[in-house]
């Protein structure tokens, strides 16, 4: 939808907008709803629900829908109906129909909206939130849990960035990055394997490794997390070197000795090309971690009162409670 379409068909409607994602219920189920206002456009229903439904039932709603809407089941629980830009400007009336018809089915199979809070785990839910963690759709939660945990995150980022140091921080993620080659050490070691997943560990241990120790959370944690993972990037032919070196030798030498050897080996250019096939494994481990490993304490601070600002009472919706 272009934009003043996009603004024309939330008039009048009694949900919360939040920069292009709605909530709201239908029907007595929560949903989220996201717009694309660009080109063609769409809208994006998100139920996030729980049951096991037939599978024959769910592709039966899905070919009974008009012609411009389509279901999709992505993940477990949560069901996406999706109506594509064309269809949303030309018939914007029969979207109520469609959504009638969607909820009323999904009851049918027996999907429903669960009672437990995503922060705490416990049931007796009193409020709707969504965001900040809290996972995808719009959930019924605590609003203490809610509310408490926006005042910790507030409380912890303001203290942060009054305390966090960056030697400490990157301390910590020199450690933590140690840690997240350790994995991919012991399976070169007894499987004589590379798998490039495993080094998607090394930057997300190095991030946590740096929050863990008091770093400042700002860009230089992702900065700090970069340099401890191109480091660790060395040590993990280092430890897979050195232990080789120890089990050839039938006995443990000095760390000393193995850096020296490394460093002859690593100077001699035996070992390039598989540097360079770790490093091109780090980057795509980097890119796998992308979202954890650039988060500040800002971001966090605002996720954090973003999802306080959703926060709506349990009207008109229906909940299993938990037992």
């Amino acid at each position: 939808m272009l934009q003043d379409e996009y603004a024309a068909f939330l008039s009048g409607r009694d949900w919360l907008v939040q920069g292009r994602g709605v909530f709201g219920v239908w029907g007595g189920l929560p949903f989220q709803v996201n717009f694309a206002p660009s080109g063609r456009g769409a809208a994006a229903f998100l139920f996030r629900l729980e049951g096991r439904p037939d599978r024959a039932g769910l592709k039966a709603l899905g070919k009974g829908l008009p012609r411009g809407w389509t279901l999709t089941v992505p993940r477990a629980g949560c069901y996406h109906l999706v109506c594509n830009g064309a269809k949303l400007r030309s018939a914007r009336a029969d979207f109520s129909a469609v959504l009638d018809q969607t909820v009323r089915a999904l009851r049918e199979l027996g999907l429903t909206v669960p009672d437990r809070c995503p922060l705490c785990s416990r049931p007796g839910c009193d409020a709707l939130a969504a965001g900040g963690g809290l996972g995808e759709g719009y959930l019924p939660v605590h609003r203490a849990c809610v509310e408490g945990r926006n005042r910790t995150v507030q409380e912890r980022a303001a203290h942060n960035e009054a305390s966090g140091s960056y030697i400490t921080g990157f301390l910590g993620a020199l450690l933590g990055g140690i840690v997240g080659t350790l994995p991919t050490v012991l399976i070169i070691l007894f499987a004589q394997r590379i798998y490039a997943l495993l080094f998607a560990l090394i930057p997300i241990c190095a991030y946590y490794g740096y929050q863990l120790l008091g770093g400042r959370m700002d860009r230089g944690a992702f900065v700090c997390t970069l340099v401890s993972s191109v480091f660790n990037l060395f040590s993990i032919h280092f430890l897979t070197n050195y232990i080789s070196l120890c089990q050839a030798l039938g006995r443990a030498v000095s760390l000393w000795t193995g850096l020296g050897m490394y460093a002859d080996t690593v100077a001699s250019g035996s070992i390039t090309g598989n540097l360079i096939q770790s490093g091109l494994f780090l980057l795509l481990g980097l890119w796998f971690s992308w979202r954890v490993i650039t988060r500040t304490g800002r971001q966090q601070a605002h996720q954090a009162a973003a999802a306080a600002d959703t926060l709506r009472p349990l009207d008109g919706v229906v909940l299993t409670r938990a037992e």
